[in-house]
């Protein structure tokens, strides 16, 4: 076997540092990166679930996928051909339908930290969830002001009333 032969299934190339406009070029490297940016977000809810080894059993071989930005060439070449899209997508899909369907992973959903509609929100809904980047909270796109976040206040005014207290001491 040859040296390309076994680097072939090898995760060594990082598109964005490769050129990191490829993903504004090319709609299959977008939807890609995408895709397994909302597995990314999902595993968090899938590695906790009793379910687990079942739901991991189906990506096993590319769990790289996962965990980094990272390509193998094979997955390149299967990306040209659209084979990985759909293999993210089904994946994704699968995962998605598991996930509102279990009690375990269902109620790992937030609501929304403005309105408290009572709808879950789950991180990986990038489309129409909006996590804040402070304190981590979920809102509905619609909802979300970074001026107002009310846990980000919250948090502000204990750390404020907890620095009196200690002022007063």
């Amino acid at each position: 076997m040859t040296l390309l032969e076994k680097l072939y299934n090898e995760p060594l190339y990082d598109l964005d540092a490769v050129n990191p406009y490829l993903s504004l070029k090319f709609d299959t490297v977008r939807s890609a990166m995408e895709v397994r940016k909302r597995l990314q977000l999902m595993k968090d809810f899938i590695v906790n679930c009793p379910q687990k080894s079942v739901l991991m059993q189906s990506i096993k071989t590319k769990s790289y996928l996962l965990d980094t930005q990272l390509f193998s060439m094979s997955d390149l070449v299967s990306l040209e051909k659209a084979n990985l899209i759909d293999f993210l997508f089904d994946l994704a899909s699968l995962w998605q339908k598991h996930i509102f369907s279990c009690e375990v992973c269902k109620n790992r959903g937030s609501s929304c930290e403005f309105c408290s509609n009572g709808e879950l929100l789950y991180p990986f809904k990038l489309k129409s969830v909006f996590e804040c980047k402070n304190c981590g909270s979920l809102a509905h796109l619609s909802c979300y002001d970074v001026s107002k976040c009310p846990k980000c206040l919250s948090c502000l005014l204990y750390t404020s009333d907890a620095a009196d207290e200690e002022d007063s001491v």
